[in-house]
């Protein structure tokens, strides 16, 4: 008797059918890549990310062995990165809520890690259905994330997904997840990163003021100036939080603002990806 098609398909993976899993999920793009690859210091960026996920790797095992022995998954491809960590138990018990803390700390964490390295990234957090194994990743999570990096976030942020938020909310993360002008939350990446790490090294505050001074006439298109002052925004808004005053960058010595730019450092959305 021949096999229906609803048969046939049932029985086309019978013996190695693979599915989706509930997943926190966090997925972040390099911004500027094209421009680096193409430019003359293209052997540089190279280094640069390469070094960058080489770090990440290394201080993420390193903070998270035990969870990352068993549970954090890491994929990198082009200028992506993917952390993964699957819900294996009710959302509301603590186990879960841990993972939730290492996801958003990891996204901070890379953050602060790639702007060390000249990298501005932008990003998003979400829960979802998610594929992963050695060779591909696979899921409406992925799509979702990938949709709220390049149409939401805009700037260098780190976004959460509005439809998962609640489950982000702790006295603890709460430092760290911040509304922005446009009501999107984000990750504030120097108080978490910095939470983490327990205390501020001074040097590197200095490289990290270094790297966003100099940004600004490397870059001197508008919608690329824009997405720095944002971050420089962040930098300042952390600096003088944190008694840091001194490393504070002065606005005024910027180079001259255009009008889209203004609105953008006084935290106005007005441009598109």
């Amino acid at each position: 008797m021949a096999q229906t098609l609803q048969e046939f398909k049932d029985n086309m993976f019978k013996d190695n059918r693979i599915h989706t899993d509930k997943y926190y999920l966090f997925y972040t793009d390099i911004l500027a890549m094209k421009k680096n690859i193409d430019s003359k210091d293209s052997e540089l960026y190279l280094n640069y990310i390469n070094n960058l996920y080489k770090d990440a790797l290394n201080i993420i095992s390193g903070i998270y062995e035990d969870i990352y022995r068993t549970g954090i998954k890491v994929r990198i491809f082009s200028d992506n990165i993917v952390i993964a960590i699957k819900q294996e138990g009710n959302i509301i018990d603590s186990q879960e809520a841990i993972k939730r803390t290492v996801i958003i700390e990891i996204a901070a964490l890379i953050q602060v890690l790639a702007l060390k390295y000249s990298l501005l990234i932008r990003g998003s957090v979400v829960i979802g259905d998610f594929y992963i194994d050695d060779n591909f990743i696979y899921g409406k999570a992925l799509t979702r994330a990938y949709n709220l990096e390049n149409e939401v976030a805009i700037y260098p942020r780190i976004i959460i997904d509005d439809s998962c938020i609640e489950h982000f909310r702790s006295m603890y993360l709460d430092k760290f997840i911040v509304k922005d002008t446009d009501d999107v939350k984000y990750i504030n990446p120097f108080e978490c990163h910095y939470s983490i790490a327990k205390k501020y090294k001074e040097d590197e505050i200095k490289h990290i003021r270094q790297i966003l001074w100099t940004k600004l006439p490397e870059n001197n298109t508008c919608k690329i100036n824009q997405k720095v002052h944002w971050l420089v925004n962040r930098f300042n808004e952390f600096c003088l939080n944190n008694q840091l005053e001194k490393y504070i960058l002065d606005v005024d010595k910027l180079p001259r603002l255009s009008k889209y730019v203004q609105k953008a450092f006084e935290g106005v959305p007005t441009i598109e990806q």
